[in-house]
């Protein structure tokens, strides 16, 4: 651990509190941060990219924070004590935790995606993704759902949310560490890439479409979820091989995106899973 508590001016503090506000620097240093004990668990489980640790000076006192704080200290991380009330000033949480880390972001391009075309993949894979999502918490919770459902990689487009700002990787619980994200993808590059490589390309439209429970999938699939008020175009819709929804009961029009995600995906795990 350091032997002097940073100041608020101190050039790592300030780097710190750059990474958390400003989505260009963040992409710029290939970095984000994550807040709290078990965002930190979840990146050490996961065998993050942690590069350093900044604690407040209340840490210490909690075993919780303490035992990771040493563990990482052991394996060469460098962690950093601020001085009291610092990190109150700096962090993103609107209850400020006692612990963060500076964690280098795991992202891959869109031609990743021809992994999932191998003989073993290509039979059972799931891309899902999220098109013009401007909600944090929805999109965190995406790379909940694609992680619980065994979903095979995240894709967001432009236009989305950023796909690493404090509150989508908190809304993430972790599960940011478990998914293979290709992040802030050209929407009609997708739809290119897909169509040449043979994805079976499935819209989720609340307006229209097939029962989600009978619909026939097949695989690879593209499973595409759009806008919280707008949903996908009517181009996005019409490139697709067709779409799907969730039949309602009640008064309700439709569901949360982040509902309906789980909905249909847990749908196509049940069926893989039998």
């Amino acid at each position: 651990m350091s032997d002097i508590a940073l100041a608020q001016r101190h050039y790592k503090v300030q780097r710190l509190k750059r990474l958390i506000a400003n989505k260009s620097y963040r992409k710029a240093e290939q970095r984000f941060v994550i807040e709290g004990v078990n965002l930190l668990s979840a990146a050490i489980d996961a065998k993050a990219g942690i590069e350093s640790v900044f604690y407040d000076p209340s840490a210490r006192d909690n075993s919780e924070c303490l035992s990771p704080l040493l563990a990482l200290e052991e394996s060469g991380i460098r962690c950093y004590e601020l001085k009291p009330g610092v990190m109150d000033k700096v962090a993103d949480a609107v209850t400020p935790q006692p612990i963060c880390a500076i964690v280098e972001m795991k992202e891959t391009h869109i031609d990743y995606l021809k992994t999932f075309l191998s003989p073993e993949e290509a039979s059972h894979s799931v891309i899902l993704v999220a098109v013009d999502i401007r909600d944090p918490g929805n999109l965190g919770t995406l790379y909940r759902i694609a992680d619980a459902a065994s979903v095979s990689a995240v894709v967001t487009t432009k236009g989305c949310v950023d796909p690493f700002s404090p509150k989508t990787i908190r809304s993430s619980a972790g599960s940011v560490f478990n998914v293979d994200l290709v992040p802030e993808v050209d929407i009609e590059e997708l739809v290119v890439f897909l169509k040449k490589y043979r994805f079976s390309m499935v819209a989720a439209d609340a307006g229209d479409g097939n029962d989600y429970t009978k619909y026939d999938y097949k695989y690879p699939l593209a499973l595409f979820f759009g806008n919280e008020s707008h949903g996908l175009g009517e181009t996005l819709l019409e490139s697709c091989d067709a779409s799907v929804k969730i039949l309602m009961g009640g008064k309700a029009e439709s569901l949360n995106v982040a509902m309906a995600a789980a909905v249909i995906c847990f749908e196509i795990k049940r069926r893989q899973d039998i």
